[in-house]
This record gives C-alpha cells, sequence and structure tokens, in this order.
C-alpha cells in the first residue's frame, strides 16, 4: 500500500515555496543545502511547500528547479507538499479525538485585541493567544464562517496556543465530515512531512528560526 506520507528518505531538506522567482537568499539557501548533502553524501530532497493556494504561482516550481539546474543544484528528488494533504488530514482528525487540539472562533481582530491586554503577563513575549476557546466546548463556539484549531501547549493559560488548521465549523461538531473545508497551516504540515522524511539536515533561512518552537 502507498504510503500517504511523505517519504522515509533521510538526506538534506531545502523546501521553498513556489510562489515567485528565487531571490539570492533562496539560492543562497539553496546552494548551501546542496554543498552540505555533497559533501556528507546524502541525498538532496526539494521539497515544494504549495499548501498556500492562494499564493502559489503557475508555473513558479519549473522556474526556481531551471534557477537551480542553472547554477549545477540538482535534486536526487522533488517532492510536492500538497501530495501528502490526507495524511495531514488524518493527523489532525486523531489529534480532534486525542483532545491535543481545540477549535476556536476567535477572529484575527479578537485575538489581537485579547493579547494587546497581556503586554505585561508572564511568557507574553511568547503569545500566540488569550486561551479564550480553550476551556469551551463546541457547542458554546459563536456562529462563523470558519474554524481555527490550536495545538493544546503546556501552558494552561494558552497563551502559547497556536493554530494548526482551519475548516468550515461543521467539522467541529460532526468530526470527519468535511474534508473539501480543510486547510493545514504551515507549521503542521512541515512537522509532519519533516517527521516522515527522517531528514538528516534541515537547511532553511534564519527568518524562519521563530518557527523552530512550532
Amino acid at each position: 500500500m502507498k504510503s500517504l506520507g511523505a517519504p522515509a528518505t533521510g538526506g538534506v531538506r531545502f523546501a521553498p515555496s513556489p510562489t515567485g522567482r528565487f531571490h539570492i537568499g533562496n539560492l543562497r539557501t539553496a546552494w548551501i543545502s546542496y554543498k552540505l548533502s555533497r559533501q556528507l553524501q546524502l541525498p538532496w530532497i526539494v521539497r515544494f511547500e504549495d499548501i498556500d493556494r492562494p499564493r502559489v504561482l503557475a508555473g513558479a516550481q519549473e522556474q526556481q528547479l531551471a534557477d537551480m539546474r542553472a547554477l549545477g543544484l540538482v535534486p536526487d528528488q522533488v517532492l510536492v507538499q500538497s501530495d501528502f494533504e490526507e495524511r495531514h488530514w488524518q493527523l489532525l482528525i486523531r489529534a480532534i479525538e486525542d483532545g491535543v487540539i481545540y477549535p476556536c472562533d476567535c477572529s484575527r481582530k479578537e485575538v489581537q485585541q485579547a493579547l494587546s491586554g497581556l503586554a505585561s503577563a508572564p511568557h507574553a513575549e511568547l503569545a500566540a493567544y488569550s486561551g479564550h476557546c480553550r476551556p469551551l466546548s463546541r457547542r458554546e463556539l459563536k456562529s462563523v464562517d470558519s474554524i481555527a484549531w490550536r495545538f493544546r501547549m503546556p501552558l494552561e493559560s494558552g497563551i502559547q496556543d497556536f493554530i494548526v488548521a482551519r475548516t468550515s465549523p461543521q467539522l467541529s461538531e460532526n468530526g470527519a465530515s468535511d474534508r473539501a473545508s480543510f486547510t493545514p497551516s504551515y507549521h503542521w504540515a512541515c512537522a509532519i512531512d519533516d517527521f516522515d522524511g527522517r531528514y538528516d539536515w534541515i537547511v532553511r533561512s534564519s527568518d524562519l528560526a521563530h518557527a523552530l518552537p512550532l
């Protein structure tokens, strides 16, 4: 049976987003990851992170591959993240059943307003959320167009609970009934794919350092 997740290739992983032409920073990161893979005699895996579909540009993936080839950077394997969305979905349902994540109906404006009042609170510098929906049952949520699913971090306040996916509100009532509405977050999809890939090294720009704890 074919695996739903990323293949366990190991190696050095570079994961660009096909949202436009590479700039010099993208090419620098690609070059470093490629050279590392050659030095360590490991496969160089390029995984295109295309789950943010509104930002994906037609032809960008092909152009990025061409830009890398022009510098002699040829992947040993090319993966496309959206191919593994069923795996992201199945683990979301499992996480809901296990109580690891919970539904949140707060709008972005409501989240920002609540966070503005936490400036002097402990761990405020790591705040992602006010914790408002953490203790609520699904039936206590207000009527909204979409639900954000948040990961239960160790702090009971919920201040660090971040979003792992969005779905329609029907999912929060009826379990796995509305697959088409599922949109995984960058953090959720990458964590799953990186785990499944069993990579020896992950090379990315320092501007993504803030995402590492998530």
